[in-house]
């Protein structure tokens, strides 16, 4: 996921996602938020959420929404003004804020997901979606920029 060229989450919608976030109706915010998002990012990030919410469900796991949200928040949602390949000073800049909407998103899971299709129906057509050949620049361009 971290070699996609955005997140599923477009960094163009970081700003709202970032806002809804901190309101106090979440829940409802963040579902029309995702609403608005291409039928891919969406199916994608209802993917991830739903393995997520998994792992926060399993106690032996370990890990609740807070300690999930800190570890895929980067993945799932990028600043604006981070570069296409962020560095960790880019993510550590922007962590409160990814930290809390992927928190909230993981949170309100089924409030924001209510009336859409589960993930395994939507996740094959989202993959098609995606151009594996940008992903492939993508990551030529990182092992180039490597070699630099």
């Amino acid at each position: 996921l971290r070699e996609r060229p955005d997140a599923a989450v477009p960094r163009g919608a970081y700003p709202a996602f970032v806002a809804a976030a901190q309101l106090g109706e979440r829940a409802g915010a963040l579902r029309a938020l995702v609403r608005g998002l291409a039928s891919a990012h969406a199916a994608l990030l209802a993917a991830v959420l739903a393995v997520l919410a998994r792992v926060a469900a399993a106690p032996a796991a370990r890990m609740d929404a807070a300690n999930l949200a800190r570890v895929f928040g980067p993945t799932l949602l990028r600043a604006p003004a981070a570069a296409a390949a962020p560095s960790l000073f880019d993510s550590l800049a922007d962590a409160p804020q990814t930290m809390g909407v992927v928190r909230a998103l993981l949170v309100h899971r089924d409030a924001v997901f209510a009336d859409a299709p589960p993930p395994a129906a939507t996740l094959a057509p989202a993959a098609a979606a995606f151009d594996s050949s940008s992903m492939r620049k993508g990551r030529a361009a990182a092992r180039h920029a490597k070699l630099d």
